[in-house]
């Protein structure tokens, strides 16, 4: 008896301690800054053919619906998966950094409301920003030397993909773009032709309607697949 009643003691304060351990996470979790917005997104994975074909005028019919605010290509959401390369750097010529990448159109700073802390972020009055111009945070900067100022201008290759030096034009503010459990790495954004999901950022209050609008949407490009989103938050 006396066992049963200290097995059972230890197991109670064991479930308390559990229990204080999970709500001290869960509030460090929804109070952290992440670095970007997460409201209002939704992701849509473009994983057919179908979709594939028209991915883009599939982005710009959302685009011309009054209840988006925003819609990007990308080849990762934050949390989700992101490529690693070896970098050669001006900064450091003849080594091999490893970095993360993100391949995005040019709204993708803007769906995810990065933060522009040096440069500016890419846009299509300049046309070499279609090829031969990067974004990176400011772990990435630090890693190659720089303050985020000093990097602007500098040029860094993708050893893997090509042989084409691309000029930092911006660098943002560093972002969860991993797990929580990971510290946030180096990151190299440019506008690569690799998409795998779409996120609308959307502007209303009014969410199941425009998530029907959106399914339409999806239909008239994709009709032989069926339409699945999650939200980023």
């Amino acid at each position: 008896r006396k066992t049963l009643v200290v097995f059972q003691f230890g197991i109670s304060v064991l479930l308390i301690i559990s229990i204080t351990i999970i709500t001290s996470q869960m509030k460090y979790v929804k109070s952290l800054d992440l670095g970007f917005n997460k409201d209002q997104s939704m992701i849509v994975r473009i994983d057919n053919e179908q979709i594939m074909n028209k991915m883009l005028q599939f982005k710009n019919e959302l685009q011309n619906n009054p209840a988006v605010k925003s819609v990007s290509l990308m080849s990762g959401e934050p949390s989700g998966f992101h490529d690693m390369y070896g970098f050669e750097a001006e900064a450091k010529p003849g080594q091999r950094l490893m970095m993360n990448t993100e391949f995005s159109d040019f709204q993708f700073v803007k769906t995810l409301g990065l933060k522009i802390i040096a440069g500016r972020d890419f846009s299509p009055l300049f046309k070499t920003d279609s090829t031969s111009s990067v974004i990176i945070n400011r772990k990435a900067a630090a890693i190659l030397g720089y303050t985020p100022e000093q990097a602007l201008g500098k040029w860094i290759k993708n050893l893997t993909r090509d042989s084409l030096r691309r000029q930092i034009v911006g660098v943002v503010e560093d972002y969860h773009y991993t797990s929580l459990r990971d510290p946030i790495g180096p990151l190299v954004i440019s506008t690569g032709n690799d998409r795998r999901l779409a996120i609308v950022k959307m502007k209303t209050t009014h969410v199941q309607s425009t998530i029907s609008e959106i399914k339409n949407a999806y239909a008239s490009v994709a009709p032989d697949y069926p339409f699945e989103y999650n939200f980023l938050d």
